[in-house]
């Protein structure tokens, strides 16, 4: 077939130009706060994810790309960044000796589930993990970074959601009582709610869209109530960070997170822009996962922190900056008149490339008046013109912006 595959994405043209110019903001700002990059394999086994993420999670259960090799090991694509990141922080060693190190990446993730707007089955995603800090500020820092971002890219109509889903005996003595909760009105729920009663983890059902649902969980045991005295007060220290900040948040009492290895701090940056991400879409979001690396290695218990966003959201999201944007970004647009001075026009871009300019050469035998329009159409900064005129060593130079030509000695450019 010559078509590309449902949920995937070709990027070319001014496309190509708005996500390299989101990559690039997401890159300054991820080393403004000191993180180094890291770029982990496309395949890993898929234990890893089921470790991490969680076996009855929708990701792992329906949405993984998962095959297996040729030596009938199961392999997926991965489908976020959290885990692979945390796997090679621990293979490479990185987390020995009290290392503390962060990371970022932007990379392909690939989820089977139904497109819809900002969403695709291969999307780019950025996150950033922090290890080894367990330090309220750090969260806040984060969420600082997250706020950055959003400011880079002028989108202004969001709300920081936060919660604190508590520490591992929080959340087990919170279950007990959920579960007594929604065992006995089971039969009102919706068949996505009672997957997820009969699922591993009863916190994702407070993901249900369904108003039924959020109806009958509005009256539900808060997990506020059950947190223990130290998850409390750092849920307490971090609202008392952020307000101090002047960080305006709402505490969301239903905001779990969709995977497994969250604990206490969990926030979401949500959509209030209706017309570009529909109602209520998550554009950010992220917690803690102290528990995450002793997952994957009993030996090690490293605080974690961090957060990730899927580009293709965060640049609908940010649509009107992207839109504002001027991608012209071709220094010179060299015209030749005839074949006959196809030579000079590549000597000419050779010397200003090596001088750091973006060029074109047109080598194309064809009228120059096609050849002017073209240079206007490619938003080149400057045509240059060769024709007769260069056998006296002059050629001629407009400034598509202002409209101004003048002739000048081929030495000056050179």
């Amino acid at each position: 077939m010559n078509a590309k595959i449902k949920g995937t994405k070709d990027y070319f043209g001014i496309n190509g130009e708005k996500i390299n110019i989101v990559f690039s903001i997401l890159e300054d700002i991820a080393k403004q706060y000191s993180y180094g990059k890291i770029i982990t394999p496309t395949l890993e086994y898929t234990d890893l994810f089921s470790r991490v993420i969680g076996s009855e999670t929708e990701v792992v259960n329906k949405e993984m790309y998962t095959f297996l090799d040729k030596k009938n090991r199961s392999i997926s694509l991965r489908p976020e960044g959290t885990a692979a990141t945390a796997r090679a922080a621990i293979e490479n060693k990185l987390i020995d000796n009290n290392n503390k190190p962060s990371f970022y990446y932007i990379s392909s993730m690939f989820r089977y589930e139904r497109p819809q707007k900002g969403r695709q089955r291969e999307f780019f995603q950025f996150g950033i993990e922090n290890f080894g800090n367990d330090n309220e500020y750090v969260d806040v820092e984060i969420i600082l970074m997250a706020i950055d971002i959003l400011k880079r890219l002028k989108v202004k109509k969001y709300e920081l959601q936060i919660n604190s889903i508590g520490d591992s005996n929080s959340r087990k003595e919170y279950n007990k009582s959920l579960r007594r909760f929604v065992e006995n009105k089971i039969d009102l729920f919706s068949e996505y709610a009672k997957e997820k009663i009969n699922s591993g983890n009863l916190l994702r059902i407070f993901d249900s869209k369904k108003e039924s649902d959020l109806k009958i969980l509005n009256n539900a045991p808060k997990i506020k109530d059950f947190l223990s005295e130290k998850s409390k007060k750092r849920f307490e220290r971090i609202k008392k960070i952020l307000e101090l900040n002047n960080i305006n948040y709402i505490e969301n009492n239903s905001l779990v997170r969709g995977l497994d290895y969250y604990n206490d701090l969990v926030f979401e940056f949500v959509s209030t822009d209706i017309e570009k991400l529909g109602s209520k879409s998550t554009i950010i979001g992220g917690g803690r996962y102290d528990e995450l690396v002793n997952k994957l290695d009993n030996s090690k218990n490293i605080p974690s922190v961090g957060f990730a966003l899927g580009v293709e959201r965060l640049m609908l999201a940010s649509k009107d900056y992207l839109e504002s944007l001027n991608f012209g970004n071709l220094d010179y647009y060299i015209a030749t008149t005839n074949e006959e001075y196809n030579l000079l026009g590549l000597s000419i871009a050779t010397n200003l490339r090596n001088k750091g300019n973006n060029v074109l050469v047109d080598y194309e035998n064809k009228k120059l008046s096609k050849k002017i329009e073209l240079a206007s159409k490619s938003l080149a900064n400057n045509l240059i013109i060769i024709g007769e005129e260069s056998k006296d060593g002059i050629i001629s130079i407009k400034d598509l912006k202002s409209g101004k030509q003048k002739q000048i000695n081929i030495k000056e450019i050179q």
